[in-house]
């Protein structure tokens, strides 16, 4: 009984930790993508762009947030990807707003 549980103690702990690098790696590129994506919407640099996960929806698409800052105006973005986080199904830019009115808000 004790070897029974043993085993199926250690079969959960190999299936967890066989799928946490495979999270890692697709979140990972999620982020690459949604950045590549804003720096080419933006014509600026992959590294003045911020990315960040936001997690899987109820609907099962992935959301990557994400902003583009200038000297005087700050740019927000989101990524959506599919299901399998392999493809931007859809890439919003929202209107910018100024880095003077960020104070008011």
């Amino acid at each position: 009984m004790f070897e029974s549980i043993k085993f199926s103690a250690i079969a959960t702990g190999i299936a967890l930790v066989a799928t946490l690098p495979v999270y890692a790696a697709n979140t990972a590129t999620m982020l690459s993508a949604c950045k590549s994506r804003a720096a080419n919407a933006y014509k600026t640099s992959p590294g003045n762009i911020v990315v960040k996960y936001e997690g899987q929806r109820t609907d099962g698409t992935h959301a990557v947030n994400g902003t583009y800052e200038t000297d005087k105006m700050v740019n927000t973005f989101q990524c959506s990807f599919n299901r399998n986080g392999n493809q931007i199904v859809k890439f919003i830019k929202n209107l910018p707003y100024s880095k003077v009115d960020e104070g008011a808000m």
